[in-house]
């Protein structure tokens, strides 16, 4: 797709995510200026496939497959009617509760911008759009004047959080990335007014085509990235297990866990604050409930989600994320306390920080009698080398990049196993 456009405005081919100066100098120290360009760019798009869960306790692989392929025909009519080939559903290689969707190659077609009327939507709505969703009325900011239903738009993202919703897409100035075309589904004075409803159907995006999947087959599948479902695998729970996910929200690996355990055993889910947690311990041992100490617990505390793709805007700056790697510190500590020795700990954040990752890695390792374990499945890479653990250290965690062959969101992942007890003034070592 090729247009004429104004400074202001790049097509998504040119535009890659922006930090601020002391968050460009940490990440170009740790990945290399090279490297970290190449994941900069990765992060402004999405993957060129979806990826979905199979509830096993109500379908098989097999058979969500099957199911997939048909609630995409009509998709497939509309690449069919674009002269486009059609995509279907497939297993994933090495995952048995786990398909495949790729999304269609990218359409490059002319554009003139000049005479192409044009919607801006807000930059929730922008990401939406790249992972394969329509554009409802209330993510449209700006539209041309005199906009029609069926007319055709270019779809561009706000990057500046400055479009005045209501205004003519025409005057606006600020910084702004085009995304594809579409097809207005109605009037432009219709946008404004209606608080639901389908505004613009997207026709083709500047990235891979990714079919609408949301409400698709609900309760038989669930959408979530590779990575996240790698990490209840290697925790893996069974049937009977008494597993603890912490920062349990909104509960996809939640869901996971209990369908690996067939919905047999004890899983507790809770999110958030130390004192909970305490409370919580607390009153398991007040009800002479000792069979709830978890042999098992996901961590996937909260994080600076710097691996979630597509990502247009991301300001965070070097102090915040320090603060992050702080509470993943408390969240740390409160596992290692509730874990029961010889149990298993998996901890995995959405990040590419290295402080967040590799760091906390060490700092478990140095700060409490934890040892790091390999991993199954592996399909992610080894964790960087200059972060603070060992070669062989490194190579027992999974790091996936964003900017690697395998197309996935950036994620991390550590399995450890608690050698012994620690007394409760643990606390202090982090403070």
């Amino acid at each position: 797709m090729t247009s004429s456009v104004d400074a202001m405005t790049v097509g998504l081919d040119e535009f890659f995510l922006a930090f601020p100066d002391d968050v460009e100098a940490f990440f170009t120290l740790a990945y290399g200026a090279t490297h970290w360009g190449a994941i900069k760019s990765a992060l402004a798009r999405p993957p060129a496939y979806t990826s979905v869960r199979v509830n096993t306790l109500v379908t098989t692989q097999d058979k969500l497959v099957v199911a997939l392929n048909a609630a995409l025909v009509d998709f497939n009519a509309r690449l069919q009617a674009q002269g486009r080939p059609t995509i279907a559903a497939v297993p994933h290689s090495s995952l048995s509760d786990v398909v495949i969707v790729p999304s269609a190659p990218r359409v490059t077609a002319p554009v003139d911008a000049t005479t192409t009327k044009k919607i801006i939507v807000d930059r929730l709505c922008g990401e939406a759009v790249l992972r394969g969703s329509d554009i409802f009325a209330r993510g449209v900011m700006c539209a041309s004047s005199a906009l029609n239903a069926g007319d055709r738009v270019l779809v561009y993202v706000d990057l500046d959080h400055s479009a005045t919703r209501g205004s003519d897409a025409e005057l606006h100035v600020g910084r702004k990335v085009l995304l594809g075309v579409g097809t207005a589904a109605m009037p432009r004075s219709e946008m404004f007014r209606a608080l639901k409803g389908l505004a613009v159907a997207v026709q083709s995006r500047l990235c891979a085509d990714a079919p609408p999947l949301n409400g698709v087959l609900s309760g038989h599948m669930y959408m979530q990235n590779t990575p996240s479902s790698v990490v209840a695998h290697v925790l893996s729970p069974q049937p009977g297990d008494t597993v603890l996910d912490m920062c349990a929200a909104p509960g996809g690996k939640t869901s996971h866990l209990a369908t690996l355990m067939q919905n047999r055993g004890t899983l507790v889910a809770c999110d958030r604050s130390r004192r909970k947690v305490l409370e919580m311990k607390a009153f398991f041992e007040s009800v002479n409930l000792s069979i709830i100490v978890p042999i098992k617990i996901l961590l996937d505390p909260p994080c600076s989600a710097l691996g979630l793709r597509p990502r247009l805007v991301h300001a965070c700056n070097l102090t915040e994320l320090e603060q992050y790697s702080n509470m993943q510190r408390n969240f740390l500590w409160a596992a290692v306390f509730l874990l029961k020795p010889g149990g298993t700990l998996v901890y995995s954040t959405c990040t590419v920080n290295p402080k967040e990752n590799e760091q906390m890695v060490a700092h478990a390792l140095d700060a409490y009698p934890l040892e790091l374990v390999g991993q199954n499945p592996v399909l992610g890479e080894p964790g960087l080398l200059n972060q603070g653990l060992s070669a062989d250290q490194a190579a027992k965690v999974q790091r996936f990049d964003p900017a690697s062959a395998s197309d996935t969101m950036g994620f991390f992942c550590a399995k450890f196993v608690k050698t012994k007890s620690i007394r409760e003034t643990t606390s202090s070592q982090n403070n």
